[in-house]
């Protein structure tokens, strides 16, 4: 088994956009990563890369070990920071990027559409595709225009998508949306400031099928519905309003559950948050948060404890020690 690395970045990498990297892999090229025994990673640098175009993943031969890969460069990470880290940002469209082939991961970046037609950040259509993976990213949209794009969408195809310790945020529409039955496994996410449409059948996270599960999920200051649709399941899930239903469900979730809701910050704000230590194991394949510490008890939304685990080694040492002994879960300097 073979990873083959390289760089995106404006200047200074083995690429200078995404669609680069991806026709020397996918498209007419139609690489077989299967019987080459590869796994094509792209790592995009710790900068806002432009496009005015949908990116599109398609065209090679995938399964589960051999995949595509587009995530930051180490030390790139976006780690809730809506200003930081790599970002693609699309100029003129709202869909920034078109999953179309089985097994495409996205880790560690932002993606941001910008237009205010409807359209999704992340689509596969018009194909069915298996096991697209979003961990630990940002999905958003730019201006108060930006009223038509949602954040994931399947559109009527019965696609497989699974999200992770991901923040949807200032979205025109819902984080997620379906028109026929796909199967959305969304867990520790969090949906705020959507809706930007004022659309009355919006709203931070669509739940309107059977085939979408939401846990430990936080959906705040939405216009209209936190959840939209009473179909899904929903576990250890949180809002803002009245709509959270599901097993342990949380409702009157407030700005002060989070570090700085003011500054776009939705890390914990400590252990007295009702989110903390609200969740459950959710068993989806991770084991990181949105900063990529590893969970140590399982919260509501992409973030352990305010501001992650202790910074130092001793720290993370006593800290670890304590959690263990189930005496505390506090941050130590």
């Amino acid at each position: 088994m073979t990873d083959v690395i390289t760089s995106i970045a404006s200047s200074g990498g083995d690429y200078t956009t995404v669609a680069l990297w991806e026709s020397d892999w996918g498209g007419s090229t139609g690489a077989d990563f299967v019987t080459n025994t590869e796994t094509v990673i792209g790592e995009v640098a710790n900068e806002a890369l432009t496009t005015s175009g949908t990116i599109t993943i398609r065209g090679a031969t995938t399964n589960s070990t051999y995949k595509w890969i587009l995530r930051a460069a180490s030390g790139a990470e976006n780690k809730g920071d809506t200003t930081a880290g790599a970002r693609l940002l699309n100029s003129g469209n709202a869909e920034v990027l078109a999953a179309r082939d089985d097994y495409i991961v996205l880790e560690d970046l932002h993606l941001r559409a910008s237009s205010s037609s409807e359209d999704a950040v992340i689509q596969p259509g018009p194909y069915e595709v298996v096991n697209v993976t979003i961990s630990r990213c940002i999905i958003s949209s730019a201006g108060s225009t930006d009223t038509g794009n949602y954040g994931v969408q399947a559109g009527n195809y019965a696609s497989t998508i699974n999200c992770d310790n991901s923040l949807f945020i200032d979205l025109g529409a819902t984080a997620c949306n379906s028109i026929a039955t796909p199967t959305f496994n969304f867990y520790n996410c969090v949906a705020t400031d959507c809706n930007k449409s004022n659309n009355s059948y919006r709203g931070g996270f669509f739940a309107g099928r059977s085939t979408i599960t939401l846990k430990n999920c936080v959906a705040y200051n939405n216009l209209n519905d936190d959840y939209y649709g009473t179909s899904a399941t929903l576990t250890n899930c949180a809002s803002e309003d009245t709509t959270a239903y599901g097993t342990d469900a949380i409702t009157g979730i407030a700005s002060g559950d989070f570090n700085a809701a003011g500054s776009d910050d939705y890390h914990l704000s400590g252990t007295s948050s009702a989110l903390y230590d609200a969740g459950s194991d959710p068993s989806g394949g991770f084991t990181t948060d949105i900063d990529g510490d590893t969970w140590v008890t399982w919260s509501i939304g992409f973030d352990h404890i305010s501001g992650g685990t202790p910074t130092t080694t001793v720290g993370k040492l006593i800290n670890a020690g304590l959690v263990n002994a189930g005496l505390t879960n506090s941050r130590l300097i």
